[in-house]
């Protein structure tokens, strides 16, 4: 069975964009960043969920940036995220019903942290999508303790999740 405060610890020890940029960006920030910009206008519960969870795959799969993932190694990860939802009680279907509208808060909340980080790739192929409040999420939560983000995911999710 998946555990939030697990899940929760090893998105935080994960680093965004393969280390690179200014500061340690860990996918645990990413997560709750992408959890709030769904929050904030106000999404469904289904969509703050899937937000939140949103990579918690890699938590099993690792970080693998965009650009250099393999077909194979994306298929593995939909596997093991599908798996892990469902071990967390996640109903059948949903990350496919969300996943559009996940996507655009999760490329939000991306484009701004590389942004701030200073990693923005030279061939990113589409114009950066910054916004002023995911960067002023992605600043407030860099200076939190890691034990406050962690229970805030917890408590986060178990809210979504129904617990």
């Amino acid at each position: 069975m998946a555990d939030l405060k697990d899940i929760a610890k090893r998105l935080a020890r994960i680093c965004r964009f393969a280390g690179r940029g200014r500061w340690f960006a860990p996918d645990l920030d990413h997560s709750i960043v992408v959890w709030l910009l769904s929050a904030c206008d106000e999404c469904s519960g289904p969509i703050q969920r899937q937000c939140l969870l949103h990579d918690i795959c890699e938590t099993e799969s690792g970080e693998v940036p965009n650009g250099h993932k393999t077909a194979e190694q994306a298929a593995h990860e939909r596997t093991v995220q599908l798996g892990m939802l469902a071990a967390l009680g996640v109903p059948d279907g949903e990350q496919e019903r969300c996943q559009g509208t996940v996507k655009g808060y999760d490329v939000e909340a991306g484009d701004s942290e590389a942004h701030l980080l200073g990693n923005v790739p030279s061939d990113l192929g589409r114009p950066l999508f910054v916004t002023a409040r995911a960067e002023a999420f992605h600043l407030a939560l860099r200076h939190l303790p890691v034990r406050l983000k962690v229970w805030a995911f917890m408590a986060i999710g178990r809210a979504l999740l129904g617990d």
